[in-house]
């Protein structure tokens, strides 16, 4: 799916892409068939992993949550680098 005009809707193509390394984010700028031209600003946000708690549950259901939740992070963390970039998204401003 490619990028569309605010304004008409059309489809865009990238003019200018530059990474800068202080803010790590990347600012693209685009320009429709029409002529208009925009930018945006991506950049890189951490997702936080944790156990989020029902009123309904059990302390014993909360335990089990917990130890599923470090096992998946120490199988997280020794898997290879690419399946760690999928848990990472991209935030367009």
């Amino acid at each position: 799916m490619s990028m569309r005009c605010y304004q008409c809707h059309a489809p865009t193509r990238i003019v200018d892409s530059r990474y800068v390394a202080e803010k790590g984010t990347t600012r693209r700028r685009y320009r429709c068939a029409n002529g208009h031209r925009f930018s945006t600003v991506e950049e890189v946000m951490e997702l936080k992993r944790g156990v989020a708690a029902k009123p309904s549950e059990t302390a014993a259901q909360l335990m089990t949550a917990r130890y599923k939740q470090r096992l998946y992070d120490l199988l997280l963390d020794a898997a290879p680098p690419q399946v760690e970039q999928r848990s990472k998204r991209v935030r367009k401003v």
